[in-house]
């Protein structure tokens, strides 16, 4: 059976016809998409931007002890960027120098739900533990925790120790003083707090040479 020539030639100019159209279609579409994205980018930077110069601010009323300022501020961060970690931090932070200790706790339990294995977070929520009546036990795991995979974490072993303190666990609580001044050599409230420590304990010559550590400091 032979082709029909008018036929052929007919696909032949459909198909041709097709192949101009996508060309023409693409070179319509590309510098839209193109457009698109650029303005995309160009406008999540603007946002990023304004972000940082809010926090930035919601930093100097937290330096200068403006507190209830810098809590309006870092909540605006926290609202326009709900990834950026040092936003809830700060203002938890803020809340807790403030007294707000429900308010610390919830912008900090907000971010856990973000970055569940930030330690500071962590730790930050150990503090308002160990201020709340019955939650020791909670905050000894925070610290424990952190201290799982970051040993040298000084304010774990510090408030850790003073966990153990309270509890009257004195060896414990000297493990854990002592591991902190390990971290931090020549820091004034460890040697205080083992020179306490050592005298409640019956170690009159450790207590002794933790407080001429801190006189000499002081000469």
């Amino acid at each position: 059976m032979k082709s029909n020539p008018v036929r052929i030639t007919n696909q032949t100019k459909t198909t041709t016809y097709r192949k101009n159209e996508f060309k023409n279609t693409r070179r319509f579409f590309l510098p839209i998409c193109f457009s698109i994205l650029l303005s995309s980018i160009l406008f999540c930077k603007q946002d990023e931007q304004v972000v940082l110069e809010t926090f930035q601010k919601g930093k100097k009323e937290y330096v200068s002890r403006n507190l209830e300022k810098a809590v309006d501020l870092f909540q605006q961060v926290t609202e326009e960027d709900k990834d950026f970690l040092p936003g809830y931090i700060m203002l938890g932070k803020s809340h807790f120098f403030l007294g707000h200790l429900k308010e610390s706790e919830e912008t900090f339990q907000k971010g856990l739900s973000q970055f569940p294995g930030n330690s500071t977070i962590r730790f930050w929520l150990a503090r308002i533990h160990m201020l709340q009546e019955g939650k020791l036990e909670e905050a000894k795991k925070e610290l424990e925790f952190i201290l799982e995979t970051e040993e040298s974490f000084f304010d774990a072993h510090y408030y850790l120790g003073k966990i153990y303190e309270k509890e009257g666990m004195l060896k414990e609580a000297l493990i854990e003083y002592n591991r902190a001044k390990m971290i931090k050599i020549g820091f004034d409230k460890i040697h205080r707090d083992l020179g306490k420590l050592y005298e409640v304990a019956g170690l009159p010559e450790k207590a002794a040479l933790e407080k001429s550590l801190l006189f000499e400091k002081a000469e």
